[in-house]
């Protein structure tokens, strides 16, 4: 009996740790989704993480090149299904590479759940004002900062704002205080 218990932990476990389809919250969502992303692709799109796509923010996707490969990118404002901690799904459209920033995973300051987050858009200046901060993280001052890429602002209404920003290996975040 023993024997027959460690294949079927083995295989529950598997089944667990698979990737799931790209889903979302409402069929709207899906419909209104860029062709090139979910038509493309079929609905099929399996994600490493367990999200759905939600409409708290408007809209519900950025489209733009983050990452710098000349080929649109695709962020979708989610939630995590069990604990419904929210983020940002970052799909690379050239590699099929994806993050998941927020929702279960910290990121920045964001910390692992983004419901705080009211406003997002696409930043396509090339340069920001990144904010610097103390050991004592008490604002010191600011430096210009030259962005390799187009980054996404989020930040809460009437607040100081942040930067998303694809660095060349990862994504990074640039408190930028404006």
């Amino acid at each position: 009996m023993k024997s027959l218990l460690l294949p079927l932990f083995f295989l529950f476990l598997f089944n667990i740790a698979k990737a799931q389809e790209l889903a979302f919250e409402d069929y709207s969502l899906q419909e209104n989704c860029p062709n090139w992303i979910c038509l493309d692709y079929g609905y099929s799109l399996e994600v490493p993480f367990d999200v759905v796509v939600i409409s708290d923010l408007n809209p519900f996707y950025l489209e733009a090149d983050f990452n710098g490969d000349e080929q649109l990118d695709i962020a979708f404002f989610v939630k995590h299904k069990s604990d419904e901690k929210k983020g940002i799904l970052i799909i690379h459209g050239k590699s099929k590479k994806i993050f998941l920033l927020g929702a279960g995973n910290s990121f920045g300051n964001g910390g692992d759940d983004w419901n705080w987050l009211e406003v997002w858009k696409v930043y396509r200046s090339q340069t920001a004002e990144k904010t610097i901060f103390s050991d004592s993280y008490e604002i010191t001052g600011s430096e210009s900062v030259r962005l390799q890429n187009i980054a996404i602002e989020v930040s809460t209404s009437e607040s100081a704002s942040n930067l998303i920003v694809w660095n060349g290996e990862e994504y990074e975040w640039i408190h930028t205080g404006s």
